[in-house]
Formats: C-alpha cells, structure tokens, sequence
C-alpha cells in the first residue's frame, strides 16, 4: 500500500486499517519511505478496538506479533481478528511530503505436529537440572514444546514464554500423600495450602486449578509407591480433563495405566491420555522428551498447544523420534475428535522400522499388521459398529528385546 503525505498533515496521526481473519498465527509490517529529505515517520500498532499494541517510532522499518514472540517493545500475543490499524505518526515531513509504502504479510494457522514434554523438574523442586539445563536438553530433543511442573511450586513459570524454536508452558505437580496430579497451562494454579489429606478438599483445589484455566491429569495413576490413592472412579475422573498413561520409560505400571483408560474408552468415556518424562535428572535410560506427546495444533503457541491436548489430538511414542501416526477421518474428524460411523479412515503411519507391529484396537477387536517397512505406510479402514479406534506401534528397543510399546494415539471417536 502507497501513500503520500502532504506537508499539511505534519504533526498528526493517521490510521491505516486492514483486516486479520480467524487463525492468524503472525503479523508482518514494513514501512519504507524516503529519509534522505529529512522526513520521519513513525510507526505504530493498533489492535481491534484500537488498543495499542506497540509502537516504536521511527527507529524501525519492519516489526511483527505473534505468540511466539513479537518485536521487542511490541506485545506477545495471539493476533485477534477483526480490524487493525498501522499508526503512522507523521512527525517531520518535507515541503513536498514524503511518499511511504506499506507491507502487511499475514501468516496463517496451519494442522501440523508438534513434539514436547507435559511433565519435567527443575531445581525449583527436587530436580538435578536447572532452567536452563532443561532448554538445552529440550533443544538438543529437538522438542517444541515443554511443560515446567515442579512439586508444589509455581516458581518456576516466571521463566515460561517463547524461545528459540521452543515453546515453554507453565505447569506444577501438585504433590501430597494421596497421589500426585499435573496442573498444566497455567501460571498459578496453586494458590492455596498443598497439604490436604481430605479429599473433598482435595476436590475444591483440583477445581479451583481448573478454573484457574489448568488442564488437570492424574499423574502416573497406577504407580505401584506413587499411586493415586482417593480412587478412580467416575466422580473422581470427573474432576480431571486426562490421565497420564504413559510415565517415563515403558513399565509395568504403565501398562496398568493404559489398560484401565482402555476399559475407560469401552465404557464410552471420553478422556485424553497424556505422558511426560517426569524427568528428575539424567538416568540410564530416561531423558526428557521419553517418552514424547505429539501433538497436532495449529501453531506452536500456548493457547494452540493447550487446546490440542485437551481435545486429545495427540499420540505418545517412545522417544520423539519413534513412530508416529495421523488419523484422517472421510469429511472430517481427525485423532482425538469424532467421525460418523462409516466413515472411511486413513491411518499414516511415519519412522516404522522393520519389525515395528501395528495394533488397530476398538473396544471389540485387535488387528495387528507388520509392518515390514522403513519409513511410511499408509492404510485404510471403515469401522461401522464401534465406539472408537486407536493406534498402537510395537518395537524391539534393542536386539534380543521382546516388542514393547513404542507408540500409543488417542481415539477416533464414533457417533451418528
């Protein structure tokens, strides 16, 4: 966009207006014009409504906004749609005026995968690593996401927000004698006394992190010495939007985990199953990002990420290159969400190896097929009379190893 401003107009502001739709994952302005006379402009944001998003004079020609990080004196956020305005500030114009050009570049939201950890500690609790130990682990996972969720503290997400290539969420473990629980997207979802031994206490707090805007999971469930002791049934789930199946490396306890959400989903529940490292510091075995929540959203943003694993649009693999899956439903529907019975399915299946088992598993059946591929495979399937159907990969993790669990996807759902 081209303007001229007359040498009249020194000294006033003037808004130039422009649309951003729904799902708009960044703002892109440019502004140019010809300094050489001795004119200045400067420039400025304007969100719906005319709040002000930022300005930075004349000192800068290009700035942006996003969520993941905005130029500096610029605010971070999601961009809201509806009307914007560049506010040019027209501080020193030359007899002629001066001739400006504007850019506006919106990059739009877009399904894609994202791999990160719900469930890490820091030194904030009893963790061996600090913040930015955790970074440089998380980088060299090439993870885009992770979750802080320190014992009873919420310290530790003043550090949270957008770095390089990675996304760190707020999150905290709440932590007492009858089980542990994850608190997840949330600054300070624990505001009150941790040491409750009464459950319908326990109650108020676990609702009070909801409303707080937390995404609640009981934490290793099934733990033979960490347990989830005020039982688990359907009062109990309700207060809780997922269940952390899958904790650390593969284990018995585990399984346990995945078996009792498996009867879940046969009794028609309808609950996301998460997973994190629970990562305390270096191990023979455990790192963080094993095992890895893959999740499909739209951007690599907070609000994206949360909503994505509160729908259960996520699988779980061993470690965050393991096998992975997609679930593309005929007219819609997609891992998490629900698709018309009938419906045509189309599984994508990504890094299988030779050897790597897949287990298709409704509530009635269990197909496995082998999958004797390196790399992709693609099939399709109609289900007419089921509730859902998840996907499961098997693997050897090391020769001579029996097949363990290497991957493990949330449902497709069924409804008419």
């Amino acid at each position: 966009m081209k303007f001229h401003f007359n040498k009249e107009q020194e000294k006033q502001y003037v808004k130039i207006p422009f649309d951003v739709p729904e799902n708009t994952e960044s703002i892109d302005v440019v502004c140019l014009y010809d300094k050489t006379g001795g004119a200045v402009i400067d420039l400025a944001l304007l969100g719906p409504g005319d709040r002000l998003l930022g300005a930075s004079g004349a000192a800068r020609n290009h700035i942006w906004v996003s969520a993941l990080g905005s130029y500096t004196g610029y605010e971070t956020l999601d961009p809201p749609p509806g009307e914007w305005n560049i506010l040019a500030g027209l501080y020193k114009l030359t007899p002629e005026g001066a001739e400006a050009e504007y850019g506006i570049k919106l990059t739009p939201k877009s399904r894609r995968l994202f791999k990160g950890d719900p469930h890490i500690h820091t030194t904030a609790s009893d963790g061996k690593a600090d913040f930015s130990s955790i970074i440089s682990l998380a980088w060299e996972q090439r993870l885009d996401f992770i979750f802080l969720t320190d014992h009873n503290t919420t310290a530790q997400n003043k550090l949270a927000g957008p770095f390089e290539n990675l996304t760190v969420i707020p999150g905290v473990e709440w932590t007492h004698y009858n089980g542990h629980a994850l608190f997840l997207g949330a600054e300070n979802p624990l505001e009150d006394n941790y040491g409750i031994t009464d459950f319908e206490e326990g109650k108020k707090l676990i609702k009070k992190a909801k409303n707080a805007g937390a995404f609640t999971a009981i934490a290793h469930p099934l733990c033979h010495y960490l347990s989830w002791q005020w039982g688990l049934d359907e009062d109990t789930l309700s207060l809780f939007d997922g269940l952390e199946v899958w904790n650390g490396i593969m284990h018995e306890r585990n399984e346990r985990a995945i078996a009792f959400w498996h009867k879940l989903l046969c009794e028609g529940k309808k609950i996301p199953a998460t997973c994190g490292s629970d990562y305390h510091g270096p191990g023979l075995f455990g790192s963080v990002g094993m095992p890895c929540l893959n999740v499909y959203a739209l951007s690599r943003s907070p609000s994206d990420i949360m909503a994505a694993i509160r729908k259960g649009n996520s699988f779980i693999s061993y470690t965050p290159d393991g096998p992975e899956v997609d679930i593309i439903c005929e007219g819609n529907g997609a891992i998490g969400e629900t698709a018309v019975p009938g419906a045509a399915l189309t599984f994508y299946f990504a890094n299988l190896s030779p050897g790597d088992e897949i287990a298709l598993i409704t509530e009635s059946e269990t197909e496995k097929i082998p999958a004797n591929v390196n790399g992709r495979l693609i099939l399709e399937r109609v289900y007419r009379d089921c509730k859902f159907v998840r996907a499961e990969v098997y693997r050897s993790y090391a020769p001579g190893l029996p097949p363990m669990k290497a991957m493990l996807s949330n449902p497709v759902y069924f409804s008419p």
